[in-house]
């Protein structure tokens, strides 16, 4: 299947977005044990703030697609900054209330937020760049 093809599926984006965000769902809830596989402590903390910077980055960039491209919404930034920040502090917080295994890290958090102004930071370069 060529990469035309592919962009014309409908709801390319909005399906993109949904995976990535049952995908983020799962690592959020899952029970992980990384002494099993030989992970140290400051290799496993250093591994789960890049996860956090780039699955926050796909989210917002899939969801920015798909609300341009499927959905048609102009000016879909500010939507997209509010969704993916409220995702990912409930998500901490389900993490603090509900799991045993899991507290709140406000580190966590920040990694999110830095996905999300690597995001809006790559929108803003992208239209610089198609506008020149």
């Amino acid at each position: 299947m060529s990469i035309k093809k592919l962009l014309k599926v409908n709801y390319l984006f909005s399906i993109l977005s949904i995976s990535d965000l049952i995908f983020i769902s799962y690592l959020s809830f899952e029970q992980f044990n990384f002494k099993k596989i030989g992970f140290t402590i400051i290799s496993s903390f250093t591994y789960e703030f890049l996860v956090h910077i780039i699955f926050y980055f796909s989210l917002s960039l899939f969801l920015y697609f798909s609300f341009k491209l499927d959905w048609k919404i102009k000016s879909p930034v500010s939507i997209i900054i509010f969704i993916t920040f409220i995702l990912s502090l409930l998500i901490e917080l389900v993490q603090e209330i509900f799991l045993s295994y899991r507290t709140f890290q406000a580190i966590d958090l920040l990694a999110n937020i830095i996905g999300i102004l690597l995001f809006c930071i790559f929108i803003k370069s992208l239209r610089f760049f198609l506008n020149k």
